[in-house]
């Protein structure tokens, strides 16, 4: 039974993992989006 709990444990863990990479790639695209936005306004106003 201690095997089983382990790997339910880890797969969690695993998961977790996943969905931070996720936001943090996520994130990544928006905050770069925005900010080229940002740029872009400044150089034509």
């Amino acid at each position: 039974m201690k095997q089983v709990s382990v790997l339910v444990g880890a797969g969690s863990i695993g998961q977790a993992i996943i969905s931070g990479a996720d936001l943090l790639i996520d994130g990544g695209c928006t905050a770069s989006y925005w900010y080229g936005d940002l740029q872009y306004l400044k150089t034509t106003h």
